[in-house]
């Protein structure tokens, strides 16, 4: 006996299917609008644009930016500088609108938006790929395959720039084991890198160890990447990387490097790396991820590069940098410079954010004050820098 299950049918039939003509050169005409709204479309300032039924435009129906048509499932935005028409099959064709080839402040703040998700995203890529060589070489399964590991990019002032998928408490304390270079290596220079997981020092624990590569570009100190990793051995007096019954670090016994310098224009410090194998009770595990580690550093490294190079990182063109204690900052830009209208103490726990621009003459007076996500202000800051520097000519 034979019993089926399953069968299967197919039905082919013919139907009448809608002429795929988009044509729009049907007499164009014009409809009123329902209502106005006042609508944000990327400026500082609300913009009064119309609202349209969908229902009731047909074919050879055009309308100029901006504007806002509903429809029963959907709304249809157009933008300023765009206009939209309503083709012969009931389609809304799109064009950007040829009365004003100047760009408005909306397609500039649109395009500053795109500007920065697509650096945003290639720091993201950096990362990801950074992540990517950890995963792929390295030898212990508690890095490979438990993936107990993090990577980051951290501002040549200390400042969590970016991370990838990790461990949050790999991560929030990136900031603080970089300052250490700085400190204990004023001398550092391209090629370094740096091994640090002390706990008392801005680590996590001492089983997880942190590779640490500055990155140059032209001479100045941009970045930090950073690649931490929990190790399967930490060279303990007995082998766990965990020691409850430890009343200190030193009944731990741990190794502990206070950022050493590992790596000297590009060359391990072989008597670290002998220490390490000597100590440490899987020393080819170890060394495996070690080299996973740094060569990750250096694929951020490189990443970097490439970064600033696409995006124009000039030292002496485009970006300067000053800085000081930061509760002395702090108090500039709010009582001094009304920078920012909120208070604080300019301590550790303190935050200023603020999009105000302040320009000061060399009399530390106050020459200017803007907003600098208006593109009107910031073209009269320019005007203003350039009168300024011709009064000290």
């Amino acid at each position: 006996m034979l019993e089926c299950l399953h069968w299967k049918g197919r039905l082919i039939a013919k139907l009448d299917r809608p002429s795929p003509n988009i044509s729009i050169n049907s007499e164009k005409r014009s409809i009123p609008p329902k209502q106005t709204l006042s609508a944000y479309f990327g400026d500082n300032e609300r913009v009064d644009t119309p609202v349209f039924e969908g229902s009731i435009m047909t074919a050879g129906t055009t309308l100029e930016g901006p504007a806002i048509i509903e429809e029963p499932t959907t709304t249809l935005v157009v933008y300023p500088n765009m206009s939209v028409t309503v083709s012969s099959t009931g389609n809304y064709i799109l064009e950007t609108s040829g009365k004003n080839q100047n760009k408005s402040r909306t397609q500039k703040s649109c395009t500053a938006s795109v500007d920065m998700a697509i650096m945003s995203n290639r720091i993201d890529a950096i990362l990801r790929e950074m992540q990517s060589v950890v995963m792929r070489t390295a030898r212990s399964a508690v890095i490979g395959q438990s993936r107990d590991f993090s990577c980051s990019i951290v501002t040549a002032n200390n400042e969590l720039l970016a991370t990838a998928e990790g461990i949050p408490a790999h991560i929030f304390g990136s900031h603080l084991q970089t300052a250490a270079i700085k400190r204990d290596h004023p001398d550092f220079q391209e090629g370094d890198a740096f091994l640090h997981n002390d706990p008392y020092d801005g680590n996590s624990h001492a089983a997880d160890w942190s590779i640490m590569v500055p990155v140059f570009i032209e001479g100045t100190h941009f970045f930090t990447v950073t690649v931490k990793g929990h190790q399967a051995d930490c060279g303990d007096s007995i082998p766990t990387t965990y020691t409850p019954k430890a009343r200190d670090v030193y009944e731990e016994g741990a190794l502990i490097f206070p950022c050493v310098r590992i790596q000297r224009n590009n060359r391990d410090n072989q008597d670290i790396i002998r220490m390490c194998e000597k100590r440490i009770r899987v020393p080819d595990q170890w060394y495996g991820d070690y080299l996973a580690a740094i060569g990750s550093a250096r694929i951020g490294e490189r990443g970097c590069k490439a970064f600033a190079e696409k995006y124009g990182v000039e030292k002496h063109n485009k970006w300067h940098f000053t800085t000081g204690p930061r509760k002395h900052i702090y108090e500039l830009a709010r009582m001094h410079y009304f920078a920012a209208q909120d208070t604080g103490d300019g301590g550790p726990n303190d935050f200023l954010h603020t999009e105000n621009l302040v320009l000061v003459d060399k009399e530390k007076r106050l020459r200017g004050f803007y907003d600098g996500t208006n593109y009107d202000q910031i073209d009269q800051l320019k005007e203003d820098i350039a009168q300024l520097k011709e009064e000290y000519e």
